[in-house]
């Protein structure tokens, strides 16, 4: 497990701060856990779409927890924003635009995981 070095007073402050919108309040103990929860979710991947700050759709859906499909009803329903990096290949029923890659922002992933906390 990651081990966070936050000075207890640090996280007393944060807890009080936190408190009035969680119901229910806020240990100072819960908020070091879902600080680390987080830190782990948010530790890189080691692939090339890194280096730009996007995600694969399979890397995307491990962050998440969630099956690929989940993660694509998302980005077609617009919770979560895709960008298409190719417009893919043209048909002979003349559709342009099937198939391509499709990337999903590393932050748009993290903000998803942080909210399903």
């Amino acid at each position: 497990m990651l081990k966070l070095k936050i000075p207890q007073n640090a996280l007393a402050v944060a807890s009080l701060a936190l408190s009035p919108h969680i119901p229910g309040g806020l240990e100072p103990k819960e908020l070091l856990d879902a600080v680390t929860q987080l830190k782990t979710a948010a530790k890189p991947f080691r692939t090339e779409e890194n280096t730009t700050g996007l995600m694969t759709l399979k890397d995307a859906a491990k962050l998440l927890a969630l099956s690929e499909r989940t993660v694509w009803n998302y980005a077609r329903s617009g919770r979560i924003k895709a960008v298409r990096l190719s417009k893919g290949h043209s048909t002979s029923a003349g559709r342009n635009g099937v198939g391509g890659s499709v990337r999903y922002p590393r932050i748009e992933i993290l903000a998803v995981a942080a909210g399903r906390m």
